[in-house]
């Protein structure tokens, strides 16, 4: 890819139209793009970003802010770049999306994004070379021309600045992380975690598929009535099926012939039951027509009456219609008595339109008492609200009632306490002063007599310091001796990580044909680990060196100075005057301590149980005020709750009475409908038999029914 000219408008720092002749730079064949921070050096790889691929790389292509806040609102942001990659030249020119203010009244409209790809030389020969306008097919365009994605662009062509260098400082896990995050290396850890998680799935399923074998085979071998052997598992399966296979076919063969016989048996069989049927049936037949003759007048007498049962025949179901609707017709009289039992006796001989209005009025005089229900439920609450008020406010009376017992005679208590705290004051005065010269003494006598062991330490630190020193030195010197030769043999080592057909992880392309060869002395990642690692362990062990000199020197400066020019000796003498002293004074104020802890008892306890008071006087008092809120709310709501409760306990049992009264109503309404429809089917009915007489010849229902017959 060759750069020939950029131009951007409005983009960036620029607030006007900047160009770069790339032709005039590269005259020489090599150019530096330099300038201070905030020159705009990187808003021009940005532009070239923007016009190849339509977004720019790092965070910067997060914001999406490209346009120049300083450009003039008429002014378009506009990139445009012309190149040539392979032997083809175009000129891409793109216009991000922001916002611009609106040309008549106020605020902002959004500028949409535009992109154009025109072919300056040669188009490729499988595009028509046509001016390709649309934003994705000049992304796609691009894309295929380079070989490359925006990100892989990024990653190979515009290396995020700064972050080279520090891979070059950094120690082996910063440089693992920084590649990472410059190559995308993660695609491989990926492809690594499928390979472990594959192999896991294969080895469960190897596993299960043993196990289903091992099942088979002692299958197998327990319908074959043998043990399996230890080895040959499958030819032995071979032999075994082989055995049963012939056995099998043996036996099917001595089947055939048993069932061909029996077929022949079966015939032969059948042929001699039909022969003995048909005499039979002769035989009988011939019986039977003897006995007709003998009987020809009782056959007639019979066919006569069997035309009369037949022509009765559709009296008789008439007749049974009409009794089966006599019976539904007593049944449902018999639950409308029922129904009517369960109704107000005003509403029990109303008819079944009047039962159903009874019914909805009675269902909205239950609807509306649901206000009534919802104020019931909250006057338990504050009745519960109240029972636990009024025994607060009983708590805490009785807790004043203890306090004021308890309080009656600390007062006289404490001024006893402090006139005789005010006795041994002086001694506790005296006796603070004579510890602390005490402990000021024996501290000066025990730092004295460790002065020799800080001497010798001090020593011992500079000479260990001195080493650690050395050490370092030469671990640092190793280090950078092994990491210049590390960066040397780089290139070599990533090339030997290649693979045919896998993507390169600097430039993506799967083809390697020329991968860099490691020379002689190459270091490898681990040597460099060690030689980091051993100065780190060398530097730690140097600075606590130091530390430890420090602490050293810092002891024996501050033991001098505590001192100040006094011996052992002299601090001994001055430890037993003191110590002779100390004890007369605390013989003196032995009580002194106990005083004041019993002074300072007291009056923690009468704050206490003042303040205990206090809160109980409040709680009273908050708990009363409450208590008697919730019983004017309880007055008020009971007054209300009894005009809709009635004569009833609870306005609940009000509005079930009355859901229960609605459906007795509806249950009695559709009795009495369910008569009136029987009713009338039995009328029916009762029309339909004596028709049925009629048409059959009979002069009534009852002559017909004797006539008919049941069936034989």
């Amino acid at each position: 890819m060759r750069l020939h000219r950029l131009e951007l408008t409005a983009f960036g720092p620029f607030p006007r139209t900047e160009s770069v002749d790339f032709d005039a730079l590269g005259a020489d064949g090599l150019f530096l793009l330099c300038g201070h921070t905030g020159a705009g050096k990187t808003t021009l790889l940005d532009a070239i970003s923007f016009a190849l691929f339509g977004v720019v790389p790092g965070a910067r292509g997060e914001v999406k802010r490209l346009r120049c806040d300083q450009a003039d609102p008429a002014t378009p942001t506009r990139v445009a770049l012309e190149l040539t990659v392979g032997s083809h030249r175009m000129r891409i020119e793109r216009f991000p999306e922001y916002e611009r203010p609106k040309k008549r009244g106020e605020g902002t409209t959004k500028q949409p994004a535009k992109a154009s790809l025109t072919w300056v030389g040669d188009p490729p020969g499988w595009h028509n070379g046509d001016p390709v306008t649309r934003i994705d097919e000049v992304a796609r365009t691009v894309q295929r021309l380079l070989g490359m994605t925006a990100d892989q662009f990024f990653q190979v062509v515009l290396l995020p600045q700064g972050e080279f260098a520090t891979f070059l400082r950094a120690d082996t896990a910063e440089r693992e992380r920084l590649l990472d995050k410059l190559f995308g290396t993660h695609r491989f850890e990926a492809v690594q975690d499928w390979f472990v998680e594959h192999r896991r799935q294969r080895r469960a399923e190897l596993d299960l598929a043993r196990a289903d074998f091992r099942e088979w085979v002692a299958r197998f071998a327990q319908a074959a009535g043998q043990e399996p052997p230890e080895t040959g598992i499958l030819e032995w399966a071979k032999q075994t099926t082989q055995r049963a296979i012939e056995d099998y076919e043996l036996a099917a063969k001595q089947a055939a012939a048993a069932f061909q016989a029996s077929k022949q048996a079966e015939a032969t069989l059948a042929e001699r039951r039909d022969l003995r049927d048909r005499v039979q049936l002769v035989a009988t037949h011939t019986a039977k027509l003897e006995q007709l003759r003998a009987r020809a007048d009782e056959l007639q007498r019979a066919r006569d009456e069997l035309a009369q049962a037949r022509r009765a025949e559709s009296v008789r179901a008439a007749h049974r219609e009409w009794q089966r609707a006599q019976d539904e017709l007593a049944k449902a009289l018999r639950a409308e008595a029922a129904a009517a039992e369960g109704v107000d006796e005003a509403d029990a001989d109303k008819p079944a339109a009047q039962l159903r209005a009874r019914a909805g009025a009675l269902r909205e005089q239950a609807g509306q008492l649901a206000g009534a229900i919802e104020e019931a439920s909250r006057q338990r609450e504050r009745q519960q609200r109240l029972d636990r008020v009024t025994e607060q406010a009983q708590d805490a009376e009785r807790r004043i009632a203890d306090v004021d017992a308890e309080l009656h005679g600390l007062p006289a208590r404490l001024e006893g306490l402090r006139g005789q705290l005010a006795a041994a004051q002086a001694a506790a005065t005296k006796l603070e002063h004579a510890r602390t010269v005490h402990q000021e003494l024996s501290e000066a006598l025990a730092l004295a007599q460790r002065l020799p062991e800080l001497q010798r330490a001090l020593e011992q630190a500079e000479e260990r310091l001195r080493e650690a020193i050395d050490t370092h030195q030469n671990a640092r010197e190793e280090r950078q001796r092994l990491y210049d030769r590390r960066l040397a043999g780089m290139a070599a080592e990533l090339a030997g990580q290649l693979s045919a057909g896998d993507p390169c992880p600097v430039c993506g392309s799967t083809e390697h044909p020329a991968p860099t060869r490691a020379g002689e002395g190459a270091v490898s990642e681990d040597a460099v680990r060690a030689a980091v690692e051993a100065e780190d362990d060398a530097h730690r062990v140097r600075s606590e060196a130091e530390q430890a000199k420090h602490e050293a020197q810092a002891a024996v400066a501050e033991l001098r100075a505590r001192l100040r020019g006094r011996t052992a000796e002299t601090l001994q003498h001055e430890v037993a005057e003191a110590e002779r002293e100390l004890a007369g004074l605390e013989k003196a104020a032995a009580r002194a301590e106990e005083l004041e802890a019993a002074v300072a008892g007291t009056q923690e306890r009468i704050d206490q149980l003042t303040t205990a008071r206090a809160g109980a006087e409040q709680a009273r008092a908050a708990a009363q005020a409450e208590a008697r809120s919730l019983r004017e709310a309880i007055a008020e709501a009971e007054r209300r709750l009894a005009d809709a409760r009635g004569e009833f306990p609870s306005v609940e049992q009000r509005r079930l009475s009355l859901l229960d009264r609605a459906k007795a109503c509806e249950v009695l309404a559709d009795a009495r409908t369910t008569v009136a429809s029987c009713q009338a089917r039995v009328a029916e009915q009762r029309a339909t038999v004596a028709e049925a007489a009629r048409s059959a010849g009979f002069p009534s229902v009852d002559a017909a029914l004797a006539a008919a017959r049941e069936p034989e």
